[in-house]
């Protein structure tokens, strides 16, 4: 099966997200398949579930996108990004390296977006049904207005700069392979989408103002956004980015997100049980301790 290739469901009364087509829906990935492949065993996802959430180490998918939008533009987007992934997002960046990130802005926003509503509907997130917003992603004509980007390059935490519970036998934490964020824009006011992505040290972060709200008040809250995104560098049509690594590391992203710290403690009694039914050794999910 080609990447992006989706797998056939049961007809249901659902209509595909993207298109509004009945016909043929498939099963869409939160995340891509190549993400899962690339990630050696260490991604583990957190699911929403009737009990809460749990985590799983399979590919987390969605039954509402027909096979036409699939295996079509979302399949091409998954493609573009999974260039990008082994040319930038594979490779973890460290204190003081500068990336000559070099994309195309139109092909990574309209992914971010797609993950981003792709899991939003999965999860109940943020990101309300949009036929502007669904088009774009499929199609990439008519970009709604508003959208700003901004790229940080987290850090690994040295080891030995923490206190350790049962001590990692690594010299470093490295960042998550894939991870969403989702912020609450029923109180950010003059934003009505607003995640974060991360792949390894890249942290997207993905905004969109609403213009119904003043200027100076959009400005204001954007503004104080920034001051928690040390090094965040904005990405533009031009293409291209020189970033310089962030003086945030991992461990200190995490102390500050108590959600991402609930999910990596789900994430590592997850890993331990699977370590004692298959003795293998354990993932980054598994080698963290709160200090």
């Amino acid at each position: 099966m080609r990447r992006g290739q989706g797998v056939p469901v049961k007809n249901t009364n659902r209509i595909c997200a993207y298109c509004g087509s009945a016909n043929d829906l498939s099963k869409e990935h939160l995340f891509p398949k190549f993400l899962h492949e690339r990630s050696q065993g260490s991604m583990i996802s957190v699911a929403r579930t009737a009990l809460g959430d749990k985590a799983v180490s399979g590919e987390l998918k969605i039954g509402d996108v027909c096979k036409r939008c699939n295996n079509g533009p979302l399949a091409s987007l998954d493609n573009y990004v999974c260039d990008l992934h082994d040319r930038f997002f594979n490779y973890i960046v460290h204190s003081g390296d500068r990336v000559d990130f070099r994309f195309d802005f139109e092909r990574l926003l309209r992914w971010l977006l797609k993950v981003g509503y792709n899991i939003s509907r999965a999860r109940g997130g943020t990101i309300d049904s949009s036929t502007d917003l669904a088009n774009y992603i499929l199609n990439g004509t008519h970009r709604p207005t508003g959208f700003r980007v901004f790229l940080q390059l987290i850090i690994p935490t040295p080891t030995s700069s923490r206190t350790w519970v049962t001590i990692p036998d690594a010299p470093e934490i490295p960042p998550a392979p894939a991870r969403i964020d989702f912020l609450d824009v029923r109180v950010l006011v003059g934003f009505n989408i607003a995640f974060a992505l991360s792949l390894n040290s890249y942290l997207f972060h993905v905004f969109k103002e609403d213009h119904r709200v003043p200027r100076n008040i959009r400005a204001r809250i954007l503004k104080s956004l920034l001051k928690n995104m040390p090094g965040a560098y904005e990405m533009t049509d031009r293409n291209r980015a020189i970033v310089c690594s962030s003086s945030l590391d991992f461990m200190t992203f995490v102390e500050g997100n108590s959600v991402f710290v609930r999910h990596l403690e789900i994430m590592k009694r997850h890993n331990d049980q699977l370590n004692q039914r298959n003795k293998k050794a354990p993932s980054f999910a598994a080698k963290i301790r709160k200090p």
